[in-house]
């Protein structure tokens, strides 16, 4: 399996802003991902941007982005690049700041996996730790 300078660049830079920033504030998370509105007393365009909140809380922006960019069936055209899975990683901790969207595991095991197989044990180790620290649970 081979890598680009690029993609270790990538992952070397959001490792670097995971290990070095804190975590987002669980209460604001939860908060977004946990909307419930009186509806009765809204008007139709509150109403409407509630739902659209909502929305974006269950599925984030980054999958649409990349289906988008690459096409049906990306995650699996894909699964062995670093630098998309690590880009994908990276919005999906963006969405769940900006949107309270829970980051879906399968592109940060995908990371995990790539590294093994490139023999950098060490770098899939803090990567994880780093990750997990950045992920809020329910």
């Amino acid at each position: 399996m081979k890598t680009s300078e690029k993609d270790i660049s990538a992952l070397l830079k959001l490792l670097a802003h995971l290990e070095t920033s804190d975590a987002p504030n669980r209460q604001e998370v939860l908060k977004k991902r946990n909307i419930r509105p009186d509806y009765g007393n809204m008007s139709d365009s509150a109403l409407s941007e509630c739902f659209r909140l909502k929305e974006l809380a269950q599925k984030g922006t980054t999958f649409s982005r990349f289906q988008q960019r690459l096409g049906d069936g990306f995650a699996k055209r894909y699964k062995d690049d670093l630098g998309v899975n690590v880009d994908f990683v990276w919005g999906l901790l963006e969405d769940q700041t900006t949107y309270g969207t829970w980051p879906a595991p399968y592109y940060a095991r995908r990371v995990g996996i790539i590294l093994r197989k490139l023999k950098r044990q060490d770098l899939s180790e803090r990567f994880s730790l780093a990750y997990c620290k950045h992920v809020i649970g329910s």
